[in-house]
């Protein structure tokens, strides 16, 4: 136990060491941090499965990975951006007249910040992501394919061993969910997404 005679120097103690213990905490403990640390990791051993093909392939490569582009279409929902990016992708709301029923009234919800765009179509039997556009690296569309991983790793994990340009696209198979990642330097720049819907 230490002794003060001048409160002055006790606070001033008090306080060096309130500093410290903070700063052991934030570094150490910062979930943010160690979730990447951990997705790094995993995402050197992560393979998903693709194949070229020859049918979908106009002018850009295009790979099939129908697991992929399944999960990656329910990667957000507006449930997540609400709770998750609300500052970085406010919401605006957009009234849209039903294609096949004229007399109701759906919405488009748009939840788009200054670099990334995400859209989905409600009506009144569900809600479906229609379109997005990223940028920013903290949107993932799986647990390791976001904006700003390296070229290298994007095609390791996908298998993708044939020379393709700076611009490739995943699919499923019938080409209704396409997403067309563009690189620039290296390092994935954007992704986009092209949906058919009937």
């Amino acid at each position: 136990i230490i002794h003060f005679r001048n409160p002055e120097k006790m606070i001033k103690h008090l306080l060096i060491h309130i500093l410290l213990i903070t700063m052991v905490i934030l570094v150490g403990c910062n979930p943010k941090k160690q979730a990447t640390k951990i997705s790094d990791e995993a995402c050197d051993t992560l393979k998903i499965g693709t194949r070229y093909s020859q049918k979908l392939t106009e002018e850009t490569p295009v790979f099939i990975a129908d697991s992929f582009a399944n999960k990656a279409a329910d990667a957000f929902t507006m449930q997540s951006l609400l709770k998750n990016h609300p500052k970085m992708l406010p919401l605006r709301k957009e009234p849209f007249r039903n294609i096949h029923n004229s007399s109701r009234i759906d919405t488009i919800y748009h939840f788009s910040g200054s670099r990334d765009t995400i859209k989905f179509y409600r009506s009144r039997e569900k809600d479906f992501m229609i379109y997005f556009h990223l940028t920013s690296p903290e949107l993932y569309l799986d647990s390791c394919v976001h904006p700003g991983m390296s070229k290298t790793t994007f095609r390791s994990i996908f298998g993708i061993n044939r020379p393709v340009g700076n611009t490739i696209q995943l699919a499923n198979s019938d080409g209704t969910l396409r997403y067309i990642f563009h690189f620039r330097d290296d390092a994935l720049a954007r992704i986009k997404s092209d949906f058919y819907f009937e």
